[in-house]
């Protein structure tokens, strides 16, 4: 048991070696603070990204990484939809990080049988990994985001919080993203979370399409609104909870995948819908917002 538990130890130091080099936080549990999770350090200049949730239950929050001790780091701005928080290191000379120390960001998406992995720094110091399995095929998890996922087979467990994608050359994929789906796991791609994060440096935000309700899809009672902001696009266009969507710009609804994904350039376009309230089908036109 010694010996195999010696050689287990090696592989884990083995497999950590290249991580550590590579700006990813590891916490420890001796410690008096209150232990949060990992962070993705985006670049040199200090800036961190976290999880939303998080950073909403704390003043203060402090980050090291393999070569410092503790830090204290600023809270920026948030994107609450996607569930992230920007912090920045007040001084980032103080990190001691440079380029060469930061995590490289994959140039492509994993095919199907490619080698991928989630990673996460987790409460006792050591990097926790798992092997997914990607999947080519797109799925409508009604997201608002859903073109810029990667999905992967089996969800991950809550330990993966705030954690990475990787393929085999230790290259970042995409950020773990909690989509309100048990069956996939979600990562944001790595081209699309750079877009966004840099929105949120520059600007303090990031505009997506807003449509102001959420839909819930079964099978025999097809597109229905289960919630819907007051003043928002939706309500504004007449639809009301319980409403049944039967068509969206001229196409009928009836399968999950029929169901349309918006972009960003969808934002000041009208678009026709059909829908049912009681016994009655009416007509409108819906403007898609930005949030």
């Amino acid at each position: 048991m010694g010996e195999q538990h010696h050689l287990t130890q090696l592989m884990v130091d083995r497999f950590r070696d290249p991580f550590k080099a590579s700006g990813l936080s590891l916490v420890e549990v001796n410690s008096e603070k209150t232990l949060m999770g990992s962070a993705f350090l985006w670049n040199e200049s200090g800036y961190l990204v976290t999880l939303w949730q998080w950073a909403d239950q704390v003043s203060d929050v402090e980050c090291r990484n393999f070569k410092t001790d503790w830090l204290p780091f600023q809270y920026l701005t948030k994107d609450q939809a996607l569930n992230l928080a920007l912090y920045q290191a007040p001084n980032p000379s103080d990190l001691g990080v440079t380029k060469e120390d930061l995590w490289v960001k994959a140039s492509e998406d994993p095919r199907l049988n490619d080698e991928v992995f989630i990673v996460a720094a987790s409460l006792d110091e050591s990097l926790e990994r798992m092997p997914v399995y990607p999947q080519i095929f797109s799925q409508n998890l009604q997201t608002g985001v859903d073109s810029s996922l990667i999905l992967f087979q089996p969800s991950p467990p809550s330990v993966f919080k705030s954690g990475l994608l990787i393929n085999s050359r230790s290259q970042v994929l995409g950020f773990l993203f909690q989509a309100a789906q048990e069956a996939w796991g979600a990562s944001l791609r790595i081209s699309e979370m750079s877009e966004i994060v840099d929105s949120l440096i520059h600007s303090g935000r990031f505009l997506r399409a807003y449509l102001g309700m959420r839909i819930q899809y079964q099978k025999d009672s097809g597109f229905t609104v289960k919630e819907i902001e007051v003043g928002g696009p939706a309500y504004r266009t007449g639809l009301r909870v319980q409403d049944k969507i039967l068509k969206w710009d001229e196409i009928e609804l009836k399968d999950l995948e029929d169901w349309p994904l918006l972009e960003t350039s969808s934002v000041g376009k009208k678009i026709p819908i059909q829908y049912q309230r009681g016994n009655s089908t009416k007509e409108a036109e819906l403007e898609i917002s930005q949030f």
